[in-house]
């Protein structure tokens, strides 16, 4: 391990796909060398959220690292993102792959998995499909993805075609450049649209995000089309299928002003007991309501029951994911692996102290002793 204060940095490295038709690029925090011969709990694999870059993890890798929890954490570039190549369509699940392809390129059959938001979806799908591959998994601020009804996939794939067409005929990836790097981090800040963001944050993220315009001053690094709505999404029962058949331990963090903090109600916090007591008890009037409503053709509880129906989602998800402990902690944000990265290691720290000893999903490796 480390000493605490001492200085660590960051490695480039590019992961080829099979096939050889693009690459992945990654951060790495650690050595290589030596996560190939330590235990799967201390290997890590970082998977940041939707239009950020493995620059996330800037504050939390090498703190990881410096306290022991990891011996390398590879922070990679999703498809599309920071400095990895662009592809044809985007799908959250198609990033499932990914990370096993990542994985095998360094030799890991099993591996650790830290995720952020729409990475979130990605680890927690990847550690129910291949659970002999997931030794434990941090997920924060996410608890599967966001889902739909299945009778709305007509619409969303008409939505999403409609939205290739007006941006293709727009030619909207040209517009105009951003002056500066900090006017991509001032912009940054302010776009967030899942709660704040402080500047300082932004210009980490844009550190990568961001990258010169031909045309003169900077443009975003992102592929423009991972800004049209997806064509496809998991209806409910798939994405609880996925959180109900993880096996591998799964620390969960959130932040009080983070994402969830919408489905906070009457005084209860998100993902307590008291909370899901709530929740039930709540959406089941809401849908007695609605049901009424309906049969006398009345759409007055159609915005209520718009609300309610994704917390009760997210209510049972939390109580079918049987393997996970949850923290939520006092603020820090949708990121607050970013903005509070000492509150997320002392999290961690904590559920390895109390879980750390149990045996992980591969029924071999104790999750931070090897043998």
């Amino acid at each position: 391990m480390l000493r605490k204060g001492m200085s660590i940095s960051a490695a480039e490295q590019r992961i080829a796909m099979p096939g050889g038709r693009r690459t992945l690029a990654a951060r790495v925090w650690g050595s290589l060398e030596a996560a190939e011969k330590d235990c799967p709990g201390k290997r890590w694999i970082a998977i940041h959220g939707y239009l950020d870059n493995a620059c996330t993890y800037d504050e939390l890798a090498p703190r990881m690292v410096r306290e022991g929890l990891a011996t390398a954490v590879i922070c990679i570039d999703m498809a599309g993102h920071g400095k990895s190549d662009f592809k044809e369509g985007y799908h959250a699940i198609d990033y499932v792959p990914d990370v096993i392809f990542a994985a095998n390129s360094v030799n890991w059959d099993a591996f650790s998995l830290l995720a952020h938001s729409l990475g979130g979806g990605v680890a927690q799908c990847a550690a129910a499909a291949m659970p002999q591959r997931i030794a434990r998994l941090v997920v924060i601020e996410a608890l599967g993805w966001w889902s739909q009804e299945s009778s709305a996939f007509p619409h969303t794939l008409a939505t999403s075609v409609h939205a290739t067409e007006a941006r293709h005929r727009g030619d909207r990836s040209k517009s105009a450049p951003y002056a500066s790097i900090e006017d991509c981090a001032q912009r940054r800040a302010k776009m967030n649209l899942v709660g704040a963001l402080p500047l300082e944050a932004a210009r980490i993220l844009v550190s990568r995000g961001a990258k010169e315009d031909p045309r003169g001053g900077f443009m975003w690094a992102s592929d423009p089309e991972l800004l049209i709505p997806s064509r496809f999404r998991l209806d409910e029962g798939s994405v609880q299928a996925f959180v109900s058949a993880i096996r591998s331990p799964m620390l969960l963090v959130f932040a009080q002003d983070g994402l969830f903090r919408r489905f906070a109600m009457l005084g209860s916090k998100p993902f307590t007991a008291r909370w899901c007591i709530t929740v039930a008890g709540v959406y089941g009037l809401v849908c007695v309501a609605h049901s009424a409503a309906k049969l006398i053709g009345s759409k007055a509880t159609d915005k209520i029951y718009g609300q309610m129906r994704p917390a009760f989602w997210f209510m049972v998800r939390w109580l079918r994911a049987g393997t996970s402990t949850t923290v939520m902690l006092r603020e820090g944000g949708h990121h607050p692996h970013l903005v509070r990265p000492d509150d997320v290691l002392q999290a961690m720290v904590g559920w390895v102290g109390t879980k750390g000893k149990l045996m992980s999903s591969l029924g071999k490796d104790a999750l931070l002793v090897k043998g």
